[in-house]
């Protein structure tokens, strides 16, 4: 009777401490089964160790992978994923928070904490080249300051101050201290979109009217005789609307109407007698032939004077007794004064016969 009540009561222990066990953690993992997601899994518990990527939530922390923070991303997700945290002590730090620049954290575990100096809401990392003056960032309007105020690596781009073109001149403005070029470069530029314009610059046939910026306008890129030609564009003589390329020639004593470098035939001596074709020269490859009266009988070798000696020899004059041959120039020797007998005298010499050699003037 005594030994019942022991045996009754390690009974009743051992029964107690199965139903404990059994009741409150099934699978033994040393989790209550209240607090395990899956009590029925000895591998799958609070404290078990959560591999990222097997699609398991084998840490009951609701991701798959080690959330300690609780935010929803794990810690141990590949560096630089798309859910990787960071800083998996602190649920405010994920790849869903938002990112304050210049408070020391990357609060979107993405390139740091982008530092932002001057709070003008970018940081060097975003593009911001002066980092320390709000006025200056990507998108800033670009004042007359010599700053560069958007950051696109140019000064001033659009006023006065900037050397727009590069030649190292600048227009010039007054910012504060006279009139100056932000980039140290010369004031005095005329023409800021024109690198090769700016004060003693070499005048040349490039369409700027006063490449060197004195003010006077170019003599070569000008219309002096309003024919639509400069001498840039190839007029010979500016001073001449009849004489520009692609002029016709004439015989207006201009000698190269086109200005293609030769001589108009026209207005060309090509025998040298000193006449051209607009002077009337009949044949200007013979300079026997002019238009010249030497003997102003009114008649030029050019129509048909063959002795411009003699006034009495033209092709309008008659055939005379004066010793000339061939008075009317009609190449035939005058029938009186042709000794045809060959006796030594022609009928001017008074041959009554010049067909009988017998009868002539020689009375022996």
């Amino acid at each position: 009777m005594p030994r019942a009540p022991l045996t009754i009561l390690a009974l009743a222990f051992a029964l107690g401490a199965c139903s404990t066990d059994l009741r409150y953690d099934f699978d033994r993992d040393g989790w209550e089964d209240a607090e395990d997601c899956a009590p029925e899994d000895p591998e799958t518990h609070p404290d078990a160790p959560d591999p990222f990527g097997d699609d398991q939530d084998s840490d009951c922390d609701g991701v798959d992978g080690e959330d300690a923070d609780g935010d929803g991303f794990p810690g141990n997700a590949p560096e630089g994923s798309s859910l990787w945290d960071c800083d998996d002590a602190d649920d405010a730090v994920h790849p869903d928070a938002e990112e304050v620049p210049g408070d020391g954290i990357d609060n979107d575990c993405v390139d740091g904490d982008p530092a932002d100096g001057d709070l003008d809401g970018y940081s060097v990392e975003d593009g911001d080249c002066d980092d320390a003056d709000p006025q200056v960032h990507p998108g800033a309007p670009d004042v007359m300051d010599c700053l560069d105020n958007d950051c696109d690596g140019a000064v001033d781009v659009g006023w006065d101050t900037a050397d727009g073109d590069g030649d190292g001149y600048c227009v010039g403005a007054d910012v504060g201290a006279g009139a100056q070029c932000c980039d140290g470069s010369t004031v005095g530029d005329c023409d800021d979109d024109q690198a090769d314009v700016f004060p003693g610059a070499e005048q040349t046939c490039d369409g700027n009217t006063d490449d060197d910026c004195d003010g006077v306008t170019d003599p070569n890129e000008t219309d002096d005789d309003g024919d639509s030609w400069t001498e840039c564009l190839g007029d010979c003589d500016d001073d001449e609307p009849a004489a520009h390329p692609g002029a016709s020639a004439a015989c207006d004593g201009i000698d190269d109407n086109n200005c293609d470098d030769q001589v108009d035939l026209a207005e060309s001596d090509d025998d040298g007698d000193g006449f051209s074709e607009c002077d009337g020269d009949c044949d200007d490859a013979d300079p026997t032939l002019t238009p010249a009266d030497d003997d102003a009988d009114a008649w030029s070798s050019c129509q048909g004077d063959c002795d411009e000696a003699d006034d009495a020899v033209h092709p309008n004059a008659a055939d005379v007794c004066d010793g000339v041959a061939d008075n009317d120039c009609d190449g035939a020797a005058d029938a009186q004064e042709a000794d045809d007998d060959g006796d030594g005298a022609s009928d001017c010499d008074g041959d009554c016969d010049d067909g009988d050699a017998d009868l002539n003037l020689d009375d022996a």
